[in-house]
């Protein structure tokens, strides 16, 4: 790991902290945290798509436990942190399984990123992390799917914004 890569997912994870802490609606079912609404995740997928889902994993995973201490909602349950950082990794991680062999300077369009967040945020939020609550917390399912399903509606706006940072990231480093 380069000098460059730690400061810049030092910085993600500082970004994704205040974004997914200060500026995230919290929706509440069944007295449970049912759903997290706000842009959070997003410094995380640029960190794996810029390095790779490796660092987005580890980088999601620190975000999600400094988050847990500085704006506690519960109990910090370390599963939760782990559906977070695969949430964020697996967008980075299903376009270069399918971009084998293109340039990469390139940045991704909109549906391959699309794709890519949406399938994150069906497997990670909505299911793995609806399950969790079931499970852990006896909620019912029928309570919290439809206010899990509602978050998929901040799915088309991530790759329009993830393009952009890729963009000025890019002139950036030169």
């Amino acid at each position: 790991m380069k000098t460059r890569e730690l400061a810049v997912c030092g910085l993600m994870v500082a970004l994704s902290v205040v974004l997914g802490g200060m500026l995230t609606y919290n929706v509440q079912v069944a007295g449970v945290n049912g759903v997290k609404l706000g842009l959070g995740p997003l410094p995380i997928m640029l960190t794996g798509f810029l390095f790779g889902p490796q660092y987005a994993l580890v980088s999601g995973f620190a975000a999600d436990l400094v988050k847990a201490n500085l704006f506690p909602t519960g109990a910090y349950m370390p599963v939760f942190s782990l559906t977070y950082a695969f949430l964020c990794a697996t967008p980075s991680f299903l376009v270069r399984l399918t971009r084998r062999g293109e340039r990469s300077g390139l940045a991704p369009g909109y549906w391959p990123l699309f794709a890519g967040v949406l399938v994150s945020f069906i497997v990670w939020s909505t299911t793995a992390n609806t399950l969790l609550l079931v499970t852990m917390f006896s909620s019912a399912l029928a309570a919290l799917l439809p206010a899990r399903l509602a978050a998929l509606i901040l799915v088309p706006v991530y790759p329009p914004i993830l393009r952009a940072m890729l963009a000025v990231y890019r002139k950036i480093k030169g």
